[in-house]
């Protein structure tokens, strides 16, 4: 059997893979695989666009970055030993300082992975590690490292220099706003300094940003900033509202920040009077105190892990669903634009009986019903699911090795399943390459990972199951009626092979005298002449709630 070889690819910035390097990239890997008898694994996109490798952010996250991502599975032996992993050059791989980057070199070689360095010079770093490659290796490591530390010090300078000379001309041209840039000088846009003015007056008077941006949406006021997302237009939302209220900029402050994206934070002192100020300080710092008691912004300030996030879909506009926490009470799916004030039909639907039903009926699916694959579809299933299981075992023994009494106890049971899971590691690896389904991989993880969220409904195993649904499903497109006092869901789970499964879940909105019951689900199988009905289409959608209106919800699933 050849041995596997996985490629990796790095690009500091999204621009530097607009051009001919991915293509120079690809072919030369391709090549060292055939000169040397190797089958490349090409299943695994192992690409991180956009992320420097200076501070090591690339080792985390694995729902994000790749190479954090097969780290993981190195470490679960997912990864075979003895497979190589091939990159440019090893700066690719790490730019972090020399002992954190030896470390991580040295780490994968240990566990049987064979580096690859197709440039400057061709080499390969493997165990039993040859003292002249190690050489090299830190050399090359070294002058990668030396090269992002010079660059990030003249950035740093020249942004300290940026800071200091704020005071004096304008530095940068990323502007708020409702500030515009006209023949050398910042000066305020009246229309939208008018509608900043309006923000902070309604603010002052104790409205919150759920209610301000409702009424702004209601008298249709031009949003500040961009205007259109994904084809669609822009609304007031609190999160944009917050962040107005919350600025420095609206009494003339310039922040200085260091970094993009993520890691960007406030660095230095704010320079006064470097924008022309649109409300005065005394208005600032007493929206600044009326925002901290009430405390109401939610959305991406939140905490709360949605199992669905980025999947769910409103079947009457195509528009996303959200989750509504209210204070005291269960909480609610809803449409984002509900939070945003939006007009138009909508009804709420409880996101625990969602979860619980949905989640009961897609552990029933097999990978092979979703995939349309035999005999090996079921095999990768079937292993990935132990092997779940196995990690999860795990898991909740490590987590009793701080108990002096039982120590022993949970050392020997660790080593026995620590054997059991390199067997279902090399299983599931065998499985893998007969089938060549990743999507079995991540049905049986779910399906393993779902049967535990009843006992276990904590953020870590919520996140897991979260990543292993958005490996398989494209889509969860719902459709909310209220009847009578329950409330009726529609819902289609589109999966990533083109295969779908529709549902319906009643559930008791208020009692009104009947007896608590739990939320029932049934298949669905809507009657129509006309063929089958895609609940993502907006006319099937009308169709369907037409159904669920007529529907007897006392003799619901009879």
């Amino acid at each position: 059997m050849k041995a596997v070889a996985y490629s990796y690819l790095r690009f500091s910035s999204p621009q530097q893979a607009t051009g001919d390097s991915i293509r120079r990239q690809v072919e030369a890997t391709t090549s060292w695989c055939q000169r040397n008898n190797v089958a490349l694994d090409e299943s695994i996109k192992l690409r991180d666009n956009g992320v420097s490798a200076f501070k090591g952010a690339h080792r985390n996250n694995p729902d994000v970055h790749a190479l954090a991502g097969f780290l993981n599975a190195v470490k679960s032996g997912r990864v075979p030993s003895g497979s190589f992993l091939i990159v440019e050059s090893l700066d690719r791989l790490t730019r972090e300082e020399l002992g954190e980057a030896v470390e991580l070199v040295l780490s994968l070689v240990n566990r049987g992975v064979k580096i690859v360095q197709l440039q400057p010079i061709e080499s390969v770093l493997q165990k039993p590690v040859d003292i002249t490659a190690l050489v090299l290796a830190v050399v090359e490591l070294s002058r990668g490292h030396s090269e992002s530390k010079m660059k990030s010090e003249r950035v740093g300078a020249a942004w300290a220099r940026k800071q200091k000379e704020a005071a004096t001309r304008v530095v940068t041209r990323r502007l708020p706003g409702w500030i515009d840039y006209v023949d050398g000088k910042l000066v305020l846009n009246s229309t939208k300094a008018a509608v900043v003015r309006r923000l902070f007056s309604m603010a002052h008077d104790g409205m919150g940003v759920f209610v301000i941006s409702k009424k702004l949406n209601t008298e249709n006021v031009p949003v500040i900033g961009r205007t259109h997302f994904k084809g669609r237009p822009m609304e007031w939302c609190q999160t944009s509202i917050y962040a107005i209220l919350k600025s420095r900029a609206t009494i003339g402050d310039y922040v200085p920040y260091k970094c993009r994206g993520e890691g960007r934070k406030p660095q230095g002192e704010p320079v006064p009077g470097y924008f022309p100020p649109v409300i005065d300080e005394a208005t600032f710092y007493a929206v600044q105190k009326g925002l901290e008691t009430r405390g109401k912004v939610r959305g991406k300030r939140g905490k709360h892990v949605n199992m669905f996030a980025g999947l769910l879909t409103d079947a009457r506009n195509g528009g996303s669903l959200t989750y509504r926490h209210p204070k005291g009470k269960p909480s609610q799916l809803v449409p984002v634009d509900s939070n945003n004030g939006r007009t138009g039909e909508w009804v709420s639907f409880p996101a625990a009986a969602f979860e619980a039903c949905i989640l009961s009926q897609l552990v029933e699916v097999k990978a092979s019903d979703i995939e349309g694959a035999g005999d090996g579809a079921r095999e990768v299933e079937v292993a990935s699911g132990k092997l779940s299981e196995t990690e999860e075992l795990i898991r909740l023994w490590e987590a009793k090795m701080d108990d002096p009494k039982i120590v022993d106890t949970v050392a020997a049971k660790l080593a026995g399943l620590n054997v059991l899971r390199r067997e279902r590691t090399e299983a599931l690896a065998e499985a893998q390459r007969k089938a060549a389904s990743p999507i079995s991989e991540a049905w049986g993880e779910f399906r393993t990972l779902a049967d535990v969220i009843a006992s276990d409904n904590s953020d870590e195993l919520r996140v897991r199951i979260r990543s292993a649904l958005r490996r398989a499903v494209e889509s969860v497109t719902c459709l909310f009626v209220g009847k009578s006092g329950f409330r009726l869901c529609a819902a289609r789970v589109q999966f990533v092979t083109g295969a779908h499964r529709d549902y319906v879940i009643r559930t008791l909105q208020r009692y009104n005298g009947r007896e608590p019951s739990p939320p029932q689900v049934m298949s669905a199988n809507w009657p129509t002449e006309a063929g089958e009905i895609d609940l993502r289409k907006r006319a099937d959608a009308r169709l369907v709630e037409g159904v669920l209106e007529e529907l007897d919800v006392d003799r619901f699933g009879r």
